[in-house]
């Protein structure tokens, strides 16, 4: 799963992307990376690797 949300970084926002799973035992990051062009990463990725869930 990947979660996105938007960070003020040092006066700059961005946005912070967390790709995770969800097991029995809790959270499991995977990855975390910040992403200054958000709608260009979700195009690129989204239908192809990322499906929307909400």
């Amino acid at each position: 799963m990947v979660a996105i949300r938007e960070i003020e970084l040092y006066g700059s926002k961005i946005h912070l992307v967390v790709v995770f799973t969800v097991e029995e035992k809790g959270v499991k990051i995977i990855t975390v990376y910040p992403c200054r062009k958000i709608e260009r990463e979700i195009a690129s990725k989204e239908g192809k690797r990322w499906l929307r869930l909400k």
